[in-house]
């Protein structure tokens, strides 16, 4: 199989709101679309803090781990995001 590259964006949606998005090519890749999307939606939404629906009304959101991460990783030029995995399991 050959390997699969794909390149990570961090997205203004709104003030003070980002988002990720990915180019990725899934052609060689059975359910690679899919894959892509569910990581995706993993990486924008997932939080390793507790929601809170009084402080949510304000505004005030639990941080997305891994959209800080990438987005700390583009202020330095890095090029890894570290994803622990059993994050996914949860």
């Amino acid at each position: 199989m050959p390997p699969i590259t794909f390149k990570i964006s961090l997205l203004l949606s709104a003030p003070g709101t980002l988002s990720v998005a990915m180019d990725i090519d899934t052609s060689s890749v059975d359910d690679g679309e899919e894959i892509t999307q569910l990581f995706l939606t993993f990486l924008n939404t997932y939080s390793s803090g507790s929601f809170d629906v009084d402080r949510a009304k304000y505004g005030d959101l639990p941080s997305r781990d891994y959209v800080e991460q990438l987005s700390d990783m583009c202020d330095r030029s890095g090029t890894t995001l570290y994803v622990d995995f059993r994050h996914l399991v949860r």
